[in-house]
Order: structure tokens, then C-alpha cells, then sequence
């Protein structure tokens, strides 16, 4: 809805469209343009050839004598139309001479003149952009007209597509090259978002090879401040779909490489939500989100993810294997380590534990296995208050070099109380009271007994008025009986 607006506002800015013509010059143009056929013809008939310094030579005379003047003449009279097709006509015979240098020239002297129109100007980058994106001009010869188009288009509003598509022409052959950083920094600065004259897809597809760039480059600080420029909730829609796949897939290698598995999961948990993919597609995002979801840090909203995904997961039930995992990360009971052989046949093969596509594949498989430590701990923590070291590590099935640091992380994240008793070789599970809860305990039960005095002394006065009023109405019965 914004791009529309500022589209429209855009579309009706006077800076956008050049001024009414006041004289219709086509017809000149069309009689100038053919006399010029002509005398070139003639010239390339004599020599065969249209790049000898005899035709280079007769067309010079023209564009001085000739085509320069009637490119003025139009350009006073505000005919764009006119204007872009003498300006055209002059850079395209001095391209086919091979003399680039003087076509870039001329492409600048051309853009550059005093209210020359916006429709020639467009007109000639147009042009000029074909000859870059074909291939009969060398990559050197490229380099330069990408350059002098990139100095006539750059802080022109009406250009800024043409701007930018130049940059991103500019870095891809830097990228064939295998210069990648020179690459990077050719796109990474270019502010896409803000181009009113460019549609939200092309937006977006932008944004996505700015990341692209920056994780080649591993400029993962540049890449999450890109990543932001994209609106998620506009992934959503079907027009959208590659490019929500494409643009998760990045979050996830920028989320792997910094250890954030628990963000890594809630990624395939949105590539999951997309309607009418692939059953086989389902069932790759589901294992790694499941996955990837076991082996994220605790918190309270893994948790209530971990309980869900056998009811609101796509394909889960499928997959019996991990289903069984999943069984035993949410039971009340021990996980058995090493896994079984289906178990640790499975994890082993599954592409979340090598190294390919995402690397640290030997840690996420420790990190698994630290899960399934860290699991049995809080079960043993809720049927035990006391226990020693040894019997821990033999239920736990860890070791006794790891479970004392397993012990310290556990209660520094707030999974677990516990205190350990070197001397005794034990570990209480205890919960240690903290001070200021235990003063603010005992204040609510003094607040308590308080407040159950008041209502006694109440109830005691009540009925102590009650009695009084009974023994007067007494005596006041006797009293009219005498």
C-alpha cells in the first residue's frame, strides 16, 4: 500500500515529467535522420567498412554540423521525443564505429546538457544498458560504460532503477570474477527500500542478493542490519513464495553461524506455515525444525513449542523415529544414552550433524547428547533431594569430569537448584530459599494473623453487643410486667 501511494505521488510530481513541447519537430528529425542514412551510406559503400577513419571521420562532421544542432533546436523546444531519437541516433553510430571512448563521451556531454529532458536522458541509459547486458562488448569495455552511466544516473530520482540495476549488472561480474568483496561492496550500501519508482518484489529480490553477498563476504553484521529491511509479514503472500524460502534460508546460515538454534528453528517453523508445498519438502523442514529445536538453549517457549509440535506440526507423524525422540525430551523419564541403534543410526546420518550444509556438525551432535544429560538431571532433581555424585553421573549417564559444569550452567540458568557438598561427595536438591522471599513470606503471614485477629475481635464485639441488647430487652420485659 506505501509503494502504491508513493508511486502515484510520484507518477504526479513535476519533477518526473518534463515540460509540454512547443514545437513538434518530428517531421525535421525524420528528414535529418534519413539525409544522415544517406551520406553514411554512401561512405560505407566507398570503404566497406563503417569504422575506417574516412567514415569515422564524415560522421564527426555530422554530429558537429548537423546532428549537435538539431539536438539543440529540440531540446529549447522541449520535444523529448525528438530530442531522445537525435541523441540516440548520435551514440548508437559512434558505438558501431567500436570507439567506446567516445561514445561514453558523448552518453555524458548528451545527459548532461542544460534541460535536457528526462525522456531523453531515459532513453539513452535505456539504450546503453542493452549494449552491457549483451554480449558483444568486451568486459573491460563494460567496466567503463558501466561507469558513465552509473555518474549520469546517480542522484537522479527519475534513474534510480536504472541506478541501481547498473550496481547490481556491475556486481555480478565482479562476482564471476570471484572478487567477492569487491562485489559486496559494490551492492551492500545501495539504499533499494527507499526507491519509490521500484516495485515491492524487485525490492526484494534485491534486499536477498545484498544478503547473499554479505554472508559470502561473512559480514554478519552488515547482514542482519540488511535482513531487517524486509517486512516478514509480506513474505506471506503466494507472489512472495520463492523469495520468503530464499530469504529464510539466509537467516538460517546467519542464525547457525551465531548459535542461535532456538531463532534457526522458529525459521523452518515459518517455511513450515507456507501453503501447498512439496510433502518431501514438509518432511526435510520438519526434521530439522524438530531438531534443531531439541538442541536450542531452554526456555519457556521451547518448552511449549517441544509439547505442540506432535499436534501442530507438519509431517511429524510421518517421521515415527523422531517422533519417538521427541517422546522422550517430554517424558518424565530417564533418556537412555547412547540411543539405540536406529536412534543413533538416524542422527548420525541426518545432515543437522555433519558438516555440510551447516558447519559445527560434531557440536550440535555433542550438544544433543548435553540435552539428553540436562533432561535426566531435572528428572532426577524432581524424585531426589539429596543424592551422591556417582549415583547422579550412573543415572544421568554422564561422566564425572562433565557433570559438575553440566550442574554450575543448569543453575546459572535458573533449570535446577542444587548444592553440592565436596566433603560428602553429594549434591542437594533442595530449593535454597531466598531472603528476600522468605521476609516477604513471613510478612504475608503476619499480614494473615492480622487480619484474622481484626475479624475475632469483631466477631467478639458483636456479640457482646447482641448480649447486651438481649439483657436490656429482659429487664424491659420484666419491668412492664410489674
Amino acid at each position: 500500500m506505501a509503494d502504491d501511494t508513493a508511486t502515484a505521488i510520484l507518477g504526479d510530481s513535476s519533477y518526473f515529467k518534463d515540460p509540454p513541447s512547443t514545437e513538434d519537430l518530428s517531421n525535421y528529425v525524420n528528414e535529418l535522420i534519413s539525409t544522415c542514412d544517406g551520406t553514411l551510406q554512401q561512405w560505407r559503400l566507398g570503404t566497406e567498412s563503417h569504422k575506417c577513419d574516412q567514415y569515422i571521420n564524415c560522421l564527426d562532421g555530422l554530429i558537429h554540423e548537423t546532428l549537435l544542432v538539431a539536438e539543440k533546436r529540440c531540446r529549447l523546444a522541449c520535444d523529448g521525443i525528438s530530442n531522445s531519437r537525435v541523441c540516440k541516433y548520435i551514440i548508437l553510430k559512434l558505438f558501431e564505429t567500436g570507439d567506446l571512448d567516445k561514445t561514453c563521451k558523448y552518453i555524458t556531454i548528451l545527459c548532461k546538457k542544460r534541460n535536457q529532458s528526462k525522456r531523453c536522458i531515459i532513453e539513452i541509459v535505456t539504450m546503453s544498458m542493452n549494449w552491457i547486458y549483451g554480449d558483444d562488448v568486451q568486459l573491460d569495455n563494460k567496466y567503463k560504460l558501466i561507469e558513465v552511466l552509473c555518474n549520469v544516473t546517480a542522484g537522479k530520482m527519475f534513474l534510480e532503477a536504472e541506478w541501481a540495476k547498473l550496481l547490481m549488472k556491475q556486481s555480478q561480474m565482479k562476482e564471476l570474477e570471484g572478487d567477492i568483496k569487491a562485489a559486496t561492496e559494490i551492492l551492500q550500501d545501495v539504499p533499494i527500500e527507499t526507491f519509490g519508482s521500484v516495485s515491492k518484489k524487485y525490492k526484494g529480490e534485491y534486499i536477498l542478493e545484498q544478503m547473499r553477498l554479505l554472508l559470502l563476504n561473512e559480514d554478519y553484521i552488515r547482514f542482519y542490519s540488511c535482513s531487517q529491511k524486509i517486512n516478514e509479514k509480506l513474505l506471506c503472500g503466494d507472489e512472495f513464495k520463492d523469495m520468503k524460502f530464499l530469504y529464510y534460508k539466509y537467516m538460517i546460515q546467519y542464525y547457525v553461524h551465531d548459535n542461535d538454534y532456538f531463532k534457526v528453528s522458529k525459521c523452518y517453523c515459518k517455511i513450515l506455515d507456507t501453503p501447498d508445498i512439496p510433502e518431501q519438502f514438509i518432511l526435510d523442514n520438519t526434521s530439522h525444525y524438530l531438531l534443531f529445536l531439541i538442541v536450542s538453549n531452554h526456555s519457556s517457549e521451547r518448552t511449549e513449542l517441544l509439547k505442540s509440535a506432535k499436534t501442530d506440526c507438519k509431517g511429524v507423524s510421518k517421521i515415527p523415529i523422531l517422533v519417538n525422540l521427541l517422546d522422550q525430551f517430554l517424558s518424565q523419564n530417564l533418556i537412555t544414552l547412547p540411543f539405540n541403534d536406529e536412534m543413533n543410526k538416524y542422527i548420525q546420518e541426518h545432515q543437522l550433524f555433519q558438516n555440510t550444509p551447516f558447519p559445527k556438525g560434531d557440536e550440535r551432535l555433542k550438544l544433543l547428547q548435553l540435552r539428553a544429560v540436562q533432561h535426566n538431571i531435572q528428572i532426577i532433581q524432581q524424585n531426589y533431594t539429596n543424592i551422591t555424585i556417582d549415583r547422579l553421573v550412573q543415572l544421568s549417564r554422564s561422566t564425572a569430569e562433565d557433570i559438575l559444569p553440566q550442574i554450575f550452567e543448569m543453575v546459572n540458568l535458573g533449570l535446577i537448584t542444587a548444592k553440592i557438598d565436596r566433603l560428602n561427595n553429594t549434591i542437594d536438591f533442595n530449593p535454597s530459599k531466598d531472603p528476600q522471599k522468605l521476609l516477604n513470606d513471613w510478612s504475608e503471614r503476619v499480614q494473615k494473623v492480622l487480619v484474622m485477629i481484626d475479624d475475632v475481635c469483631r466477631l467478639i464485639e458483636k456479640d457482646k453487643m447482641l448480649q447486651d441488647a438481649k439483657e436490656k430487652r429482659i429487664k424491659l420485659e420484666l419491668m412492664l410486667d410489674s
